[in-house]
Parts: structure tokens; C-alpha cells; sequence
């Protein structure tokens, strides 16, 4: 009786999909396993190097630096803000945050942070 393919290969595991992990858990990898997926030493240095990633960019763009707030409104579920950070017309970074309703209720301020980085 034969095994089917979508299960063991050769004492292997069989392969995990995001659909494994449920569609509203993160997935979350250890630094070291963005070697896989980054091949780019500089790249991966931005993403590796301990410290805010905000003032890494603010002190790379210099003069040039600028934080535009893209998206800030709320949800049912909580509260959605969404920014732009690079240098002059070039967005360095996209970034989405989520704040749920359960936080928003205790730390009200959240909501509030407009264009501060």
C-alpha cells in the first residue's frame, strides 16, 4: 500500500502551508531564518539590526526624511493607522498597525498618535 504523496516523503515531514496556522494567527520567524528569504546582506541588516527602525531610516535619509500618514481611522474592531517613511518621493517603508478595541479602552492615546513616528 502506497503513501500518498501529500503526506511523508522519505521520512520527511510533510510541508506546512499557512493554512495550518489558521487565517488569524501570526506567523512569526526567528531572525535567523531570514537568510532563507532575504539573500541581500544589506536588506537583511535593516531588518536584523536591534534598535527602532524608524530612527535607522530618520538618520539615513538625513535632511530628506519624511513620515506621511497614510490611513488613521476606527474600526469595529479597534483602530487602524497606516504610514509612509523614506527619503523625499521614495517610500522606504509601508507600515500597518492594528490597535484592538480591548487596548484602545485602557490606552485611549493610541488612537490618537496622527503623524508622530
Amino acid at each position: 500500500m502506497t503513501e500518498p504523496a501529500a503526506t511523508h516523503r522519505e521520512g520527511l515531514s510533510p510541508a506546512l502551508s499557512l493554512s495550518d496556522f489558521g487565517p488569524t494567527a501570526p506567523l512569526w520567524l526567528p531572525g535567523h531564518a531570514l537568510n532563507c528569504y532575504e539573500g541581500e546582506p544589506a536588506l537583511r541588516s535593516w531588518l536584523l539590526t536591534p534598535g527602532l527602525l524608524t530612527e535607522r531610516i530618520r538618520s539615513s535619509a538625513g535632511g530628506s526624511y519624511r513620515m506621511t500618514l497614510v490611513c488613521e481611522q476606527r474600526e469595529a474592531a479597534g483602530h487602524l493607522r497606516e504610514i509612509e517613511m523614506g527619503a523625499g518621493a521614495v517610500v522606504w517603508m509601508f507600515a500597518r498597525s492594528r490597535v484592538p478595541a480591548a487596548t484602545l479602552a485602557q490606552h485611549p492615546w493610541l488612537a490618537q498618535i496622527g503623524s508622530t513616528p
